[in-house]
């Protein structure tokens, strides 16, 4: 079993809960991330969980799937990004596909915070840390045990 990430997002850098309502015929299998820390680590086929910072009701697990790309160096694009000088600069992204999509109803921290697996979660710890936060298998095994 490879590694586990945490890959999180900042609402007022990428929009997603708007985008995610925007394209419902999205099926979450091509979808990339910035990295910016463990990038000679991640590897196609890892497990990954996307956290999505913002208030109580909105910060927490939005989905889980896997890593299908080693990082590589990307642009981004489309009228998603808060700032359009974040969005035109280069940066290295991993590839992600999600199997279970919690948008509606994410996994929130709160909820997470009370289970002695998470509780010590980096993205609890030091949640403005670089992306990605690795997970220990026990906190990996605690979102999956929330899942619905």
């Amino acid at each position: 079993m490879g590694a586990a990430w945490l890959f999180h997002g900042n609402l007022h850098t990428w929009r997603v809960l708007d985008y995610v309502r925007d394209h419902p015929e999205d099926d979450y299998a091509d979808w990339t991330w910035t990295v910016v820390r463990y990038r000679d680590e991640i590897r196609a086929g890892d497990r990954a969980a996307l956290w999505i910072a913002g208030p109580p009701s909105v910060r927490g697990v939005h989905a889980v799937g896997r890593v299908t790309t080693e990082p590589f160096e990307s642009i981004g694009d489309g009228p998603y990004w808060g700032d359009a000088a974040e969005r035109d600069r280069p940066r290295l992204v991993a590839g992600l596909a999600f199997d279970h999509v919690l948008f509606d109803h994410p996994l929130l921290a709160s909820e997470l915070r009370q289970d002695p697996r998470f509780a010590e979660a980096s993205i609890l710890r030091i949640p403005r840390a670089a992306n990605p936060h690795r997970l220990r298998d026990r906190e990996w095994r605690s979102i999956l045990d929330h899942l619905p």
